[in-house]
């Protein structure tokens, strides 16, 4: 097998995964506006614990049920 063709196989992995990236930052990024007072932090810690996908989903679900910050 030649290595376009391994490419092309690989292709879908990682468009997944980038896509995956991409929704994780910038859901996190949505949510801790409101939530945090660096919302960008949010999203790279985000970004990072997609390496592990269910610890970023388990984040994401932390932020989402995090109280906002008008009502501490």
């Amino acid at each position: 097998m030649d290595s376009n063709g391994l490419f092309l196989q690989f292709l879908p992995y990682l468009t997944a995964g980038i896509a995956f990236f991409c929704f994780i930052v910038f859901a996190s990024y949505h949510v801790a506006k409101g939530k945090t007072k660096h919302p960008v932090i949010a999203a790279v810690i985000g970004g990072l614990l997609t390496l592990i996908p269910p610890f970023s989903l388990a984040y994401l679900a932390f932020l989402i049920f995090r109280k906002d910050l008008e009502s501490e």
